[in-house]
């Protein structure tokens, strides 16, 4: 019988293990996940600690967005106290260039401005120097390029190591290498048909914890799928000082950035789809296409392109119904506590994640992380306009992004009002369909998996 299984072994469940074993050295604790990460969105990241630069259009209006900033920002004195403790081995580059390369994509322009403005009202932003545009980029024009201070990357495979190391050599503590197929309320349901005995579960296995919790009502949790270009940084002359990075070019996707990795990598990503949950692990060849096609342009050109070796990497982020984590204890089960549905901000907040688990545990009232209930009705993305305008101006830039659509032309006219009143339709169809409360707004960026 253990006090506590952590059901995921990727940075929450890792970081969550550390915190379980300082805090209560006495209680025997369990980790469970298949060694190899199959599918681990912290495995397959850059990583950014990234604060600024994910700030979309909207986040002044998004009390959402918003509460997720600060708690990135908080997030920062938890992995000082990491470093303080691991070394800073993990650490690689210290601030981040953010760059606008032209005014063809209204919806990456919107981003950018609203992410250099919060930037510049924490006293975070500079203009970039000549030098640092050159060294770090290939951009013979653009708009703009700047510096984000502090906003700094690491290396998740150095963390999870680093993580691993230290938790074998406790001694209450036990790593088991398997997947988990059911979550009862005293035990976890081995794939070898073992059953493991606890008395708190603590599920932080990502896209993978619906399939375990929906008998619970807990929200449904999708995939998102990311590829990712990790290259020999031997076989390139790129320097590791800085994240290079755009905006959010286009709903789902995240842009482009180019990430230094304290394991002799550089990390070039990455897109991403949403989809159910599965096994999947092949990659969609039009992302590395495109990833290499935009590398080479903005940043890396044509020469370190056409030397660079090296592999694919993919993950799987979780992504909930209403796109807001889930975090808490199950209203059924308060023995199961849920920490999933982080999207692109899990391993940036793990730290902090981790601590709040702990809290949970001690029955402590001060909580950064409430109003996200794993077994909550859904949060609403906003009203019809505010969805169809999102889906329209997203789904516009990553046709402009693909070279599909010509920007400020009267065919982009033409595409933005037919998806503007389709993400009515959508909504509206999708709110009967599931019997939800028709003035929900559900977030565009689910519409191709919910519309069948």
């Amino acid at each position: 019988m253990y006090d506590f299984c952590v059901v995921g072994n990727g940075s929450v469940g890792l970081m969550t293990a550390y915190e379980l074993v300082k805090n209560f050295p006495d209680k025997k604790v369990a980790l469970i996940g298949p060694k190899s990460q199959f599918g681990s969105a912290s495995i397959a990241a850059g990583a950014m600690h990234a604060v600024f630069a994910e700030i979309e259009s909207h986040f002044e209006s998004n009390k959402g967005d918003q509460k997720q900033f600060e708690l990135a920002q908080k997030s920062k004195k938890y992995w000082d106290n990491f470093f303080d403790t691991f070394g800073k081995e993990a650490l690689t580059a210290k601030d981040t260039l953010l760059y606008l390369k032209n005014l063809d994509n209204p919806f990456e322009i919107a981003n950018y401005k609203v992410a250099t403005k919060i930037a510049s009202e924490h006293q975070v932003l500079r203009n970039a120097s000549n030098k640092e545009i050159k060294d770090y980029t290939n951009l013979s024009k653009y708009e703009e390029v700047v510096v984000i201070e502090g906003e700094f990357a690491f290396c998740p495979l150095t963390v999870c190591r680093q993580l691993y190391n230290y938790l074998e050599k406790q001694q209450n503590f036990t790593i088991i290498d398997d997947f988990v197929t059911e979550i009862g309320s005293d035990f976890v349901l081995l794939e070898r048909n073992v059953k493991i005995f606890t008395h708190t579960t603590i599920v932080a296995n990502g896209a993978a914890a619906y399939d375990l919790l929906k008998d619970y009502g807990c929200m449904p949790v999708y995939q998102g799928v990311g590829t990712a270009i990790i290259v020999d940084s031997k076989t390139i002359d790129y320097g590791n000082d800085y994240v290079v990075r755009t905006v959010n070019r286009g709903g789902a996707q995240c842009g482009l950035h180019v990430v230094p990795r304290a394991d002799g990598t550089h990390y070039i990503g990455a897109g991403n789809y949403l989809a159910e949950y599965d096994d999947r692990s092949d990659h969609r060849l039009e992302t590395v296409r495109y990833l290499t096609a935009i590398a080479e342009d903005d940043i890396l050109g044509e020469k370190n392109v056409y030397n660079m070796r090296g592999s694919l990497t993919h993950g799987k982020r979780p992504r909930s119904f209403d796109g807001w984590p889930l975090f808490g204890r199950l209203r059924d089960n308060n023995n199961i506590i849920v920490a999933t549905g982080w999207n692109r901000v899990g391993l940036s907040l793990s730290p902090l994640i981790a601590s709040e688990i702990i809290s949970t545990i001690k029955d402590e009232n001060d909580l950064c992380l409430t109003g996200w209930d794993p077994d909550r009705q859904p949060i609403s993305f906003g009203d019809e306009d505010v969805c169809a305008k999102f889906f329209a101006e997203s789904r516009c830039a990553n046709l402009i992004e693909h070279k599909i659509l010509e920007p400020n032309s009267q065919e982009y006219q033409t595409k933005y009002e037919e998806l503007f009143q389709l993400s009515k339709v959508y909504n509206n169809r999708i709110t009967k369909e599931l019997d939800l409360d028709s003035g929900l707004g559900i977030h565009p960026d689910l519409y191709g998996i919910l519309i069948s």
